[in-house]
């Protein structure tokens, strides 16, 4: 993105003010190669930066997958510019387009960003675009205060390099030495998200996604996931309900038994099932992971997570936070959450001795990635505080 004809890519699940170059040869930084440097969450949480937009701070997703670079809609003004087509994961819907507003990641000013020379998947006529978006359903899902999305139209210019045992995501100038390891040509596909070839099973390579946005191990498309069943490479594990920017849609949840990123071989991942190839967060997190995006290699090293399990969440509940609480936004049909007995709109309260609203949606969904065990929920409805437990299977 952007572009007025065709389909572009935006896939989601979700911290200074200045007016210098974006330019990363120009850009200001306090040390060497590093342009800007955050803190993000060290267990492969959503990375989430903050951009200043006329004076105040808004977290945006830092996200490979998407094309375009996305704010809620709250953040924009003016009338729309013309509309786009993008392709999430699961669909694809219409967006408006609208002019860049003033806003800045650090040093780093969108406007200058976003004006530079059209890359070979942006149309030139609309490179100064950003896509507007009501982002309150991703706040409630996620239960992070989330506005905005830097998509590849943005992050193409740098080097990015996310180091999930430290916490810290740094925009380089360039690569340094020190800080390679296991490489892989990177390449793009013509909506401009990077791609990698990878082995799924004990099947010959196919090319992946890089998303970032996503915030599970991976997808395979249709194409892929019959051969891998066809062949007895996969075998089927839940169902999970995912948020994309075209909305809600629930997949098939797959055990893929070897899966291969260059030299490095992980055991026994959950993938879903989708329109495309593509590796998420969830996976990318057992890495310290260095995307050079001018020079198309994608550096990896194994970080402390690199053996975690990848377990899958079967409980059948899903979790909102709407204005500080935590509220049950659906019960799956025969699933365990269902024979507890809890119900839509549902309030929690605590869940297995943790206080819900002031743990984060993402431990507190931790607890229902464990199976063969119980789980005890505290929860309101009417006015009256219940309690259950959850079997997990």
């Amino acid at each position: 993105m952007p572009r007025t004809t065709g389909v572009q890519r935006l896939h989601i699940l979700a911290l200074l003010l200045a007016v210098a170059s974006c330019d990363p040869m120009c850009a200001s930084a306090d040390d060497g190669d590093v342009v800007e440097r955050f803190k993000v969450e060290k267990d492969g949480d959503a990375l989430l930066v903050p951009v200043k937009v006329a004076g105040k701070e808004y977290l945006f997703l830092v996200d490979t997958g998407s094309t375009m670079t996305v704010f809620d809609r709250t953040l924009l003004a003016g009338k729309p510019k013309g509309d786009i087509n993008v392709h999430t994961s699961a669909s694809r819907c219409p967006f408006a387009l609208y002019e860049v507003p003033k806003a800045s990641l650090g040093l780093l000013d969108f406007r200058a960003c976003l004006a530079r020379e059209p890359s070979l998947w942006i149309d030139p006529r609309d490179d100064s675009c950003v896509a507007g978006l009501d982002f309150t359903r991703f706040r409630e899902v996620l239960g992070r205060d989330i506005y905005g999305i830097i998509g590849m139209d943005f992050l193409h210019h740098y080097v990015l390099q996310i180091d999930f045992d430290e916490g810290e995501l740094q925009l380089l100038r360039r690569v340094n030495l020190s800080d390679r390891s296991d490489s892989i040509e990177l390449h793009y596909n013509s909506e401009g998200v990077p791609l990698v070839r990878c082995r799924a099973g004990h099947g010959g390579a196919a090319d992946f996604l890089l998303d970032t946005g996503f915030d599970g191990s991976g997808c395979l498309d249709s194409q892929l996931a019959n051969d891998l069943i066809e062949g007895g490479r996969l075998r089927p594990a839940a169902s999970a309900r995912h948020l994309t920017a075209c909305g809600e849609h629930t997949s098939n949840v797959f055990r893929i038994p070897r899966f291969a990123l260059g030299s490095r071989q992980t055991q026994d991942l959950a993938f879903v099932r989708g329109d495309d190839n593509l590796l998420g967060l969830a996976y990318l997190s057992r890495y310290k992971i260095t995307f050079d995006f001018p020079n198309r290699v994608l550096y990896s090293r194994a970080g402390k997570a690199f053996d975690k399990p990848d377990p899958t969440d079967v409980s059948g509940l899903h979790l909102l936070r709407k204005e500080g609480a935590t509220i049950v936004g659906r019960v799956d049909s025969d699933s365990a959450a269902e024979a507890s007995g809890l119900e839509e709109d549902d309030i929690i309260l605590a869940v297995d001795g943790l206080d819900a609203d002031p743990t984060s949606l993402t431990d507190l969904r931790r607890v229902f990635r464990k199976g063969n065990r119980t789980v005890d929920v505290t929860y309101e409805r009417h006015g009256h505080r219940l309690e259950t437990t959850i079997e997990l299977p």
